[in-house]
């Protein structure tokens, strides 16, 4: 075949004759490197899909959480912790995603490896209960473990034994470093059987040197701390009672669970502590404390049960005067608020509300209860101690919890009631079953 011969440069290519008399129009292909001109891809004329701009960080300050941990943690990294799995109904997941410092070595090493110090890093978020062997910390203890979490119950005895009230906060201070928790709940205090000093010192000085070790650490936690509708005082009859309500305790127990909210809030001021106020209404359900009136009427119910034959006679409950209207919230319901509340944006207005938002007459409680049991029981009404100073009506506006925490009961009292008879009669048969044996 002839080679084709190309045209001389500066020369316009001629028409040749080609076979059957046609003429080949020869074309000289433009180069890449001449000024104006630039090769394209094939197809590239076609239509192309309009793109948006691109997706970018938007500017601004990032969440206090977040600022102050990178700030405090200077060459750590954060990276998010894996969502914990659990929730009833309401709440797919009990505690939200939320961010995980981890250092530079285990972040290097990956997770579930072993650090330096011999602890393993397993990515789940790590819990501190203090009084988590209580009625309260062992609900909330066993909610956070079904949720995923890491959880270490501290009390007075046992294997993280702290003792809130010594006059040394060093074991404290040990513990803390020790543990390195994500979130501390403080579920700790006294109210049943102690006297004034002892509440003072348990639910207000324990909480002041609470706050005070959480502010010193280099990354403080998330504490969520349990306060009590009775900080409040007297509620407005027919009235639920706001979170910015001006508290007017008349009782030893409100005067002493309200220095315990007060510190923690100093803390929050002052020193830019993480923290969350949770105020609790009065607490029913299984394990409910028999220094409590429902706990006693619970247990005395249980006790006639169990001895109850074919012609049991009827029993007899001797009570203090029920004038009262109370708000009552299911411990179970509480155990939902105290997770949710553990990953929550952090709060301009620290305390919240948690309860039923409805008062209801504590001599109905009572009979609904005697009604459950199914026990002919004849109920006495004592005169009472005419120095007894509660509040007559309690009942909580939860509007901020539905709103901050998305939260809301879930549980009926009817429920919170048999539940409660059910585990007094199961201790009660346990506990006798282990003194025959013995």
């Amino acid at each position: 075949m002839a080679a084709r011969r190309r045209p001389l440069p500066g020369h316009r290519p001629g028409a040749q004759p080609g076979p059957g008399g046609r003429d080949l129009q020869r074309r000289r292909r433009k180069r890449a490197d001449q000024p104006g001109h630039h090769r394209t891809a094939p197809g590239a004329d076609r239509e192309r899909l309009v793109q948006g701009p691109p997706r970018r960080r938007p500017q601004g300050a990032r969440p206090a959480l977040l600022a102050r941990r990178d700030e405090d943690q200077r060459g750590a990294r954060v990276r998010p912790a894996h969502p914990l799995r659990g929730g009833p109904r309401v709440h797919r997941r009990l505690v939200p995603r939320q961010p995980e410092l981890v250092e530079g070595h285990q972040a290097r090493h990956g997770r579930g490896r072993r650090a330096r110090d011999g602890r393993v890093n397993s990515g789940a978020p790590t819990v501190l209960v203090l009084g988590g062997t209580g009625f309260l910390g062992r609900h909330i203890t066993a909610g956070f473990a079904a949720a995923g979490a890491q959880v270490v119950p501290s009390a007075r005895h046992g294997a993280h034994r702290v003792d809130l009230t010594a006059a040394d906060p060093g074991p404290l201070a040990a513990l803390l470093r020790d543990v390195r928790p994500g979130v501390v709940v403080n579920a700790s205090g006294r109210a049943w059987g102690a006297g004034a000093e002892e509440m003072a010192a348990a639910n207000c000085d324990a909480v002041v040197t609470l706050a005070a070790a959480l502010a010193e650490l280099p990354a403080p936690p998330r504490l969520v701390h349990l306060g009590s509708v009775h900080e409040y005082g007297p509620g407005t009859v027919g009235a639920g009672t706001r979170e910015d309500h001006e508290p007017a305790p008349v009782t030893d127990y409100g005067r002493s669970k309200l220095g315990g909210t007060r510190a923690v809030l100093d803390a929050v001021r002052t020193e830019g502590l993480d923290a969350i106020v949770l105020r609790l209404a009065n607490v029913c359900g299984p394990g409910t404390h028999r220094g409590s009136l429902l706990g006693a009427v619970g247990a005395r119910l249980a006790e006639a049960q169990v001895a109850a034959g074919p012609t049991a006679d009827p029993v007899e409950l001797r009570l203090a005067p029920l004038r009262a209207h109370r708000d009552f919230v299911d411990v179970r319901d509480v155990v939902d608020a105290v997770l949710t509340a553990a990953g929550a944006p952090r709060q301009d207005h620290p305390v919240i509300n948690i309860g039923s938002g409805a008062a209801r007459p504590m001599r109905r409680i009572v009979d609904r209860l005697v009604a459950l049991s199914g026990l002919q029981v004849r109920i006495v009404e004592d005169a009472g101690d005419p120095r007894r100073t509660d509040a007559e009506w309690q009942q909580l506006d939860i509007t901020r919890a539905r709103r901050v925490l998305k939260w809301s009961p879930a549980r009926d009292l009817d429920t919170s009631l048999s539940d409660l008879l059910g585990a007094a009669r199961t201790e009660l048969t346990t506990q006798t079953a282990m003194e025959r044996k013995t």
